[in-house]
Order: structure tokens, then sequence, then C-alpha cells
């Protein structure tokens, strides 16, 4: 059976970088070599970033979820209000309406009545 060997070195500290997450991520990893049952640490450390990466913007997108949720709920309300108001002009509108019809009706009664009146004045 072959004897799997682990070369030990002294460890060292590596910062990856990402301008979309604020600060530096340090990974402590040590520089032994990987054997077939221990993973490439610098992989390791790698993948930890990027998983701390994905939790960040994870996180932003739920907030901006939330804020957009938040907006949304505001413009429904606006949205309801307008339209509530949009139905009360509406109703006002049709009152007005039938008050200048009955006006009109009671007017063309009015002028057709004098009408009448003026030429019977004017037969006799």
């Amino acid at each position: 059976m072959a004897q799997q060997r682990r070369v030990s070195r002294s460890s060292a500290n590596i910062s990856f970088n990402n301008p979309s997450a604020p600060g530096t991520h340090n990974f402590r990893i040590g520089s032994s070599e990987p054997t077939e049952h221990q993973p490439d640490q610098l992989r390791v450390a790698f993948l930890e970033y990027q998983i701390a990466d994905l939790k960040f913007q994870n996180s932003f997108v739920i907030q901006e979820n939330n804020n957009l949720r938040s907006q949304l709920s505001s413009f429904i309300q606006e949205h309801n209000n307008l339209r509530s108001q949009v139905a009360a002009l509406q109703d006002l509108v049709e009152v007005q309406q039938i008050a200048i019809s009955i006006s009109n009706k009671e007017f063309i009664e009015e002028f057709s009545f004098n009408s009448d009146q003026i030429s019977a004045d004017d037969k006799s």
C-alpha cells in the first residue's frame, strides 16, 4: 500500500479583493501540498471567498427586493386613491350633466311658454 506523504510548510494569509463586496476578505491557508484526501487549500480559500461574495450579493438583492416591494405597495395605494378620486369625479360629472339637462329643459319650457305668450300678445 502506498503511503501518502504530506509536506508541511508555513502558512500564509491571502487576500482577495472584490469591488462588489466591501472590505478585504482574508483567508488563512496552509501551503502544504494537496493529497488525494486533502483539497487544494488555495482553491478552498477562493471558494470560501466566492461564497462570502455571493452571500453579500444575496443580502443586497434581498434588500433591493424589499425596497421594490415597498415601492410597489406605495404605488398600489396611490393607484387605488386615484381610482377613488376618478370615480368621485365621474359621479360629480354625471350629477352636473343631469343638472344641466334639467336646467336646459326648464329653460326650453320657459322659453316656449314666453314665446307662446308673446305670439298671443301680438295677435291681440
